[in-house]
């Protein structure tokens, strides 16, 4: 007798999303946003893929403050994925005291954002300092507080990127930086300052020793006032204003660099060089880019500018090896080579 055999193909999609008190910077009109969120201790979101896949996507929003103080978990598969994104957003004031993963062993690291209106980065105190007794209450007063601590543990479990201003709170985005740190991490550490605010690194020196850059973007100024930026990795610089970077490492790696119109750039790094590995560019601009280095400058990545240049090396040479890649573009001012060889 024939015989016929049915065979079915099923795929199966699996999205994994979980959203708490909105989606993602609260702009998704099909989902309502919380006022006040409160994740307790205790608390537990997990979107792991089990063997092969990518990390979930998890949104903890608030339209005024989220506190969140549990765990997320959105980690790449075991045999293969990426891991996830993961958002723990107050519109105006956040206090983030939890634990996030998104590792992937098999893939590429996911990334944790945390998006505050303003934000202080100390060794002090982890959350509003005016943050009530009850976890549901009106937001307090001042800029919300991270710790380094906080921030490198995030990093020990993939990328992190700290935004402000991301969607108009009440601040203006101001960042500061007034804590010193040294860690190691193979993760990327992105800063942005969303609205008029500055990126400000005060009297305090930021040290990764790991391969993963830091990123540093402005919508205003970037500024080291009395600070330092020390990377093994590569450090990326963008603003709308002037950039003032001071640094003691070894060897400051420089990707793509760009900031504002009638607006400066001076890079020092007063101990070891600085080699240039990306794009360095500014607008229409008849301001200076100033690249300082005690050991040399090095590099073949590409300067476009409008205005002065001045390299200089105290003990070191100045090899910048472009290939049809580097070059200066003046139309107004010129370049100034220094060294102490």
């Amino acid at each position: 007798f024939p015989v016929t055999i049915l065979v079915c193909i099923v795929i199966v999609i699996v999205i994994v999303i979980g959203l708490v008190g909105g989606d993602y910077l609260g702009r998704n009109p099909d989902v309502p946003n919380a006022e006040r969120t409160y994740v307790s201790e205790g608390s537990i979101i997990r979107l792991d893929s089990l063997s092969r896949g990518d990390g979930g996507k998890a949104i903890v929003w608030a339209d005024e403050v989220t506190r969140f103080f549990g765990e997320i978990s959105a980690e790449g598969g075991a045999e293969g994925g990426n891991g996830g994104f993961v958002e723990v957003s107050g519109k105006n004031q956040l206090t983030f005291q939890g634990q996030v993963s998104t590792r992937a062993v098999a893939g590429s690291a996911g990334t944790l954002l945390l998006d505050p209106s303003n934000l202080t980065i100390n060794n002090t105190a982890n959350a509003n300092p005016a943050a009530p007794t009850n976890p549901f209450a009106p937001d307090g007063v001042g800029p919300s507080v991270l710790t380094w601590a906080t921030i490198t543990a995030a990093l020990a479990g993939g990328n992190v990127t700290i935004t402000t201003g991301g969607d108009t709170g009440t601040g203006t985005g101001e960042i500061l930086i007034n804590g010193s740190v040294a860690y190691s991490s193979l993760n990327s550490l992105t800063i942005n300052a969303g609205g008029t605010g500055n990126i400000n690194i005060s009297s305090a020196t930021v040290a990764n020793t790991g391969a993963g850059s830091i990123n540093l973007n402005s919508a205003a100024s970037i500024l080291s006032s009395g600070g330092l930026l020390n990377a093994t990795g590569i450090v990326n610089l963008s603003a709308g204003g002037g950039i003032t970077i001071n640094s003691t490492g070894t060897t400051l790696t420089l990707g793509t660099v760009s900031f504002g119109s009638q607006s400066n750039a001076q890079i020092t790094n007063t101990t070891g060089g600085i080699v240039v590995s990306g794009n360095m560019s500014s607008g229409s601009n008849d301001g200076s880019l100033t690249l300082s280095a005690q050991t040399g400058i090095s590099g073949t990545g590409r300067i476009s500018h409008n205005g002065n240049v001045v390299l200089g090396a105290t003990t070191g040479d100045i090899s910048l090896t472009g290939n049809n890649d580097f070059s200066f573009l003046f139309t107004q001012g010129g370049i100034s080579i220094v060294t102490g060889k």
